[in-house]
């Protein structure tokens, strides 16, 4: 996700309201060649998840944006997932 990805994700989270919603958030990482490059690419995925929760929550005007990701968290709506298998 590239900052040029930032207001096309804003647009779709503001419609489905993700802070008040029930809405699910799956973002894939590629497994790689081996388990050390899954992990690492699970991280990253995970950092520009985080900065881009983090950048939208900003936006929100009362609403404890700040407290997004926690919150999608606790209510098990946010997940990385594994690409799957290639055939």
């Amino acid at each position: 996700m590239a900052n040029a990805d930032y207001s096309y994700f804003e647009s779709i989270f503001d419609q489905y309201d993700i802070f008040h919603s029930d809405v699910k958030l799956e973002f894939y990482y590629y497994k790689g060649n081996s388990e050390e490059e899954a992990r690492k690419n699970e991280r990253e995925v995970m950092r520009k998840v985080v900065n881009l929760l983090t950048s939208y929550g900003l936006t929100l005007r009362n609403e404890h944006g700040e407290n997004i990701i926690n919150k999608m968290m606790l209510e098990q709506r946010l997940t990385i997932i594994r690409s799957p298998e290639e055939e």
